[in-house]
C-alpha cells in the first residue's frame, strides 16, 4: 500500500493481507488466530465447489479447444502442464480440475515456470518497467499486473505470453463487481463489509497518477485510446480474481500464471499452490532446476477426484468482490477495519506500536464471527492502542516501547479504557449493521425463494453471514460492558506484582493515613 499523508503504510493491500491470503490457499488447516476462520466440513460439491465463471449464464463452453496449445506451450517453456490432472467443463460450475490417476499427499499435479508469471516483479523487469520505478499504488501488485495485462494484450502476438493471453482460457470480462452496473454495485454496498468501494476509490487514485506521471509522459508506449479507464478497471477485475498467491522465501505476492487458476474453490481444499525456488547445479552434477509454481496434492485422492484449492478472501463478502461469487453455505464471517486516527496526538507513536512491535498495518482488517463472537486477543489490543489517552498514554512512552504490545496490551489498561474500546467496536458493528438493506428474515425469504446462483440470491447469501456475525459479535462487546467492574487493570496489576495491595475505598485510605500518623508519632516518641 502507499505511505499516508504521515510516512505509515496503510490500505487494504499491506504485506500482512499477501501472507493472510497466503495461509487459506496454501494450508488446509485453518488458524484459530487472526484473522479469525471457523473450521467446517465441506458440503457437498454441487452446494459449495464453485468457480468464477459460475455467474456466466448460457455462454457454450469452448475454453477446452484451447487447452492442448496452452499445455504444449507450458511444456516447451520447461513446465508439466497438466502432469496429473485433466481439465473438464461441467454445467453448473465451468472448468475445472480432476486427476487423472491415484495420487498420494505431497505429489505435483502440475507445473508452470516461473517465467510465465505476470507480477510486479516481472513487470518491473519488462520493457515497461522504466517508467514504472517510482509507482507505489494503494492497490499494491494488483495495479502492476493489471497495467501488464493492458500492455501485454496490445503486443498482441509479439507477447511473449501471447499463446496464453490470445486463449479464451483467460477471459476478458469475469463477472466481478468491479464489472456490475452501478445498480448492482449500490445494491452491493448495502451487502457487504469488504470494502469495494475504498476498493474502487484507490483504484481511481492510482490511476490518476499513472496518467499524470506514466501514460501522459510515454504515449507512444501508453497510448491514451489503449490506456483507458475502462480498461484498467477490466485488467483489476481479471487480476483480482485470477491471481495466485505466491509465498517464496523473500516475498508474498499475487501473479497471473496459466493453468493453475484452472482449480476451483472449495472451503477444505484437496490442493495447495507451492512456489519451488531455483536450484543451481551441484558440484558434483547435481542438475540445475529453474524455479516453478506447482500445484500440489494437499490429500490422498483416487482417479477422477475433483482439485480445489481455497481462494483468498476472509468473509463470503470478500469472495463475491474479487471472485464473483459467493459460498451457498457462507460461513457467518464479517470484517470490520480498525485504524489509527490520523488526528491523535500520539498518532506516530501508535503507529510505530502496530508496525513495529505489532507487525501489523496502521489501518487492518479483522474477522467477527458469529460462531466464536470473542474478538482475538490481538484485536483488543488494538482497540486498547486506539483509545490509550490522557493518564493513559505514559505508556506509550519509549521506555515501555518493547513490552507495550506483548504484554501491556494483552490485557485491560484502565476501566476507561477498556470501556472506550468496547463502546467503539459496538459502534461499529452496529454501524455497519444499519448499512446493510432489508433484515434478517427478508434475507431468509430470499434465499427461501431466489434462485441459486443469481445475483439476489449470493447478495442474500452475505448479507446473511456477514448480518449474524456482526450481531452476535455486537452482543459479546455488550456483554463485556457489564463485566468491566470485574476487570483487573494496568494500576492494580502492578500493585500486585509489588506486593502491595490497591486502595479502593474512602474508609481504606483513611485507615491508611492513620496508620501513619501513629507510626510517625511512634518513631518522634
Amino acid at each position: 500500500g502507499r505511505l499516508n499523508c504521515r510516512g505509515h503504510r496503510r490500505g487494504p493491500l499491506h504485506p500482512g493481507t499477501y501472507l493472510m491470503l497466503w495461509a487459506f490457499v496454501a494450508s488446509p488447516a485453518l488458524s484459530a488466530h487472526r484473522p479469525l476462520r471457523v473450521s467446517r466440513h465441506a458440503p457437498p460439491r454441487s452446494q459449495l465447489s464453485v468457480s468464477i465463471f459460475d455467474l456466466v449464464a448460457g455462454q457454450d463452453d469452448t475454453r477446452l479447444a484451447d487447452l492442448p496449445a496452452l499445455c504444449q506451450w507450458v511444456d516447451d517453456a520447461g513446465g508439466d502442464g497438466l502432469l496429473a490432472v485433466e481439465a473438464e467443463s461441467t454445467p453448473d460450475h465451468g472448468l475445472g480440475l480432476r486427476t487423472t490417476q491415484a495420487v498420494k499427499r505431497g505429489d505435483v499435479l502440475l507445473s508452470v515456470p516461473m517465467t510465465l508469471a505476470l507480477g510486479a516483479e516481472s513487470v518491473l523487469r519488462s520493457s515497461i518497467g522504466q517508467w514504472l520505478v517510482d509507482f507505489d499504488p494503494w492497490l499494491a501488485d494488483y495495479a502492476f499486473v493489471s497495467v501488464a495485462l493492458i500492455h501485454e494484450r496490445r503486443l498482441g502476438e509479439q507477447s511473449d505470453l501471447a499463446p496464453w493471453l490470445r486463449s479464451s482460457l483467460l477471459p476478458d470480462r469475469p463477472d466481478v463487481p468491479l464489472l456490475w452496473s452501478a445498480e448492482q454495485q449500490a445494491e452491493l454496498k448495502g451487502s457487504t463489509t469488504a470494502p469495494f468501494e475504498s476498493r474502487l476509490a484507490e483504484m481511481r487514485d492510482d490511476y490518476a497518477w499513472l496518467q499524470e506521471n506514466v501514460f501522459d509522459a510515454a504515449p507512444v508506449v501508453f497510448p491514451a485510446v489503449v490506456f483507458t479507464w475502462d480498461a484498467y478497471v477490466e485488467a483489476h477485475a481479471i487480476a483480482f480474481s485470477r491471481c495466485c498467491i505466491l509465498a517464496s522465501k523473500d516475498a508474498v505476492r499475487p501473479a497471473l500464471l496459466p493453468l493453475l487458476d484452472l482449480a476451483n474453490h472449495v472451503a477444505e481444499p484437496s490442493a495447495r499452490i507451492e512456489v519451488v525456488e531455483a536450484k543451481a547445479g551441484g558440484r558434483f552434477g547435481g542438475k540445475a532446476t529453474a524455479a516453478s509454481v506447482d500445484l500440489v496434492a494437499t490429500a490422498d485422492m483416487a482417479s477422477g477426484a475433483e482439485v480445489c484449492v481455497r481462494y483468498g478472501g476472509e468473509t463470503a463478502g470478500d469472495l463475491l468482490v474479487d471472485y464473483g461469487f459467493a459460498d451457498s453455505r457462507a460461513p457467518p464471517l464479517a470484517s470490520l477495519e480498525f485504524e489509527i486516527d490520523e488526528e491523535d496526538p500520539n498518532y506516530d507513536d501508535k503507529c510505530d506500536v502496530l508496525e513495529n512491535e505489532a507487525g501489523l498495518a496502521v489501518s487492518q482488517p479483522w474477522v467477527l464471527s458469529a460462531q466464536q463472537p470473542e474478538p482475538s486477543p490481538e484485536l483488543m489490543a488494538v482497540l486498547r492502542l486506539r483509545h490509550m489517552d490522557g493518564s493513559d498514554a505514559f505508556l506509550l512512552e519509549g521506555i515501555f516501547r518493547q513490552v507495550l504490545w506483548p504484554e501491556h496490551l494483552q490485557l485491560p489498561i484502565s476501566r476507561n479504557n477498556e470501556e472506550k474500546a468496547v463502546r467503539d467496536a459496538i459502534d461499529r458493528c452496529a454501524a455497519a449493521v444499519a448499512g446493510f438493506s432489508g433484515s434478517m428474515q427478508s434475507d431468509l425469504g430470499l434465499l427461501a425463494e431466489a434462485e441459486p446462483g443469481t445475483s439476489s440470491y449470493q447478495l442474500a447469501t452475505v448479507r446473511y453471514a456477514e448480518r449474524r456475525a456482526l450481531e452476535a459479535s455486537a452482543r459479546w462487546f455488550e456483554a463485556a460492558l457489564e463485566r468491566l467492574g470485574e476487570l483487573e487493570y494496568y494500576q492494580e496489576r502492578r500493585l500486585r506484582n509489588l506486593g502491595l495491595e490497591p486502595i479502593e475505598t474512602a474508609e481504606e485510605l483513611d485507615a491508611l493515613r492513620a496508620e501513619n500518623m501513629r507510626g510517625g508519632g511512634e518513631e518522634s516518641g
